[in-house]
């Protein structure tokens, strides 16, 4: 069994800068390391079943996806299977996650953060990012710690304060989820 990393801790009025610098340090490489063993599969079949079964390089479920109902990822990994034809040949991350939301959205429980993190992962095999900050969930909330203006599914990364721009918008997205408890206007 993996143990839990722990990092050291960020006070929960850190300026913008701080939490930014904490994430570059400690968590940034452990991030772009998952999305390379996607993006390293050595088949679209292979990628997209580990994707829509979120196990990470050991075989074992992504913390994001550990609470999904036991229907979950065999009903969503048959419906993406389905359309992995049109996933290849999506023109862009949003195109991408617009196919494996809709899909997804027929499975009750999948969730908005399942159809999110299976379209990056996918996304990584096929070097396609977002072009814009997703929110669902955890990142939601954080991105509401930061403004209360943010109620788009999407925003720009240029909407979040300066110092979150040496951020890429998918790192942005993680920053949000990771650090919510830690953000603030």
């Amino acid at each position: 069994m993996a143990t839990k990393v722990t990092y050291p801790s960020l006070s929960v009025n850190s300026p913008h800068g701080d939490i930014v610098r904490h994430y570059i340090q400690f968590r940034r490489a452990e991030f772009h390391t998952e999305l390379a063993w996607f993006a390293s599969q050595p088949s679209f079949k292979s990628m997209l079943y580990e994707a829509a079964h979120a196990r990470d390089d050991l075989g074992q479920r992504l913390s994001h996806q550990r609470r999904l109902r036991r229907h979950v990822i065999p009903a969503a990994y048959l419906l993406i299977e389905k359309i992995s034809n049109e996933l290849q040949t999506a023109a862009n991350f949003e195109d991408l996650f617009s196919l494996i939301d809709t899909e997804l959205n027929k499975v009750s429980y999948a969730g908005d953060l399942y159809s999110y993190d299976t379209a990056l992962r996918v996304g990584a095999f096929l070097k396609l990012f977002p072009t814009q900050v997703f929110l669902q969930q955890g990142s939601m909330v954080g991105a509401r710690k930061i403004s209360t203006t943010y109620r788009e599914r999407s925003v720009p990364l240029s909407q979040f304060p300066k110092s979150y721009h040496r951020l890429a918008p998918f790192e942005m997205e993680n920053l949000l989820c990771c650090y919510k408890n830690n953000l603030h206007p």
